[in-house]
């Protein structure tokens, strides 16, 4: 099966402070595929599961992937989470996801963000002239 996370095993351990023995990283990266589920299915909603990430997004989406890792499943390599961790870590990727699927984060490159503020302009028809050329660019642009 390809990996399908947006960090593995080792990004897990770096993120958590864990030591993850040989004989679980399998797991591990099973289970961050599992849990990159939600994200990718977010992206997807969003229309951004195929763009390009910006490294910042790349990192952000690695430790989405860790902490969603660590609230949903259980391992012996994983960090001693108490459960009001685990509340307050699952209400943040909560916000994240819908966040996502918002458009409210900019995840692909090229300002593509819902809060990205955007101009536009309307022409105006001061003379029979500007109204003719309005018209023509209407028609151009429907064409």
């Amino acid at each position: 099966m390809p990996h399908l996370a947006y960090g593995d095993a080792n990004d897990f351990a770096t993120y958590w402070g864990v030591d993850i023995d040989a004989r679980y990283e399998a797991q591990v990266n099973r289970l961050m595929d599992m849990a990159a589920a939600n994200i990718m299915m977010a992206l997807s909603t969003a229309g951004a599961d195929s763009c390009t990430k910006s490294d910042a997004a790349d990192n952000y989406l690695m430790q989405l992937n860790c902490i969603l890792a660590a609230i949903m499943y259980s391992a012996p390599c994983w960090p001693n989470l108490k459960q009001d961790e685990k509340q307050m870590y699952l209400t943040w990727a909560n916000e994240q996801l819908t966040n996502i699927r918002s458009g409210k984060l900019e995840l692909c490159e090229g300002e593509t963000g819902s809060e990205f503020p955007a101009v536009g302009w309307a022409e105006q028809g001061a003379s029979e002239f500007a109204a003719a050329r309005i018209i023509s660019n209407d028609i151009d642009r429907d064409a």
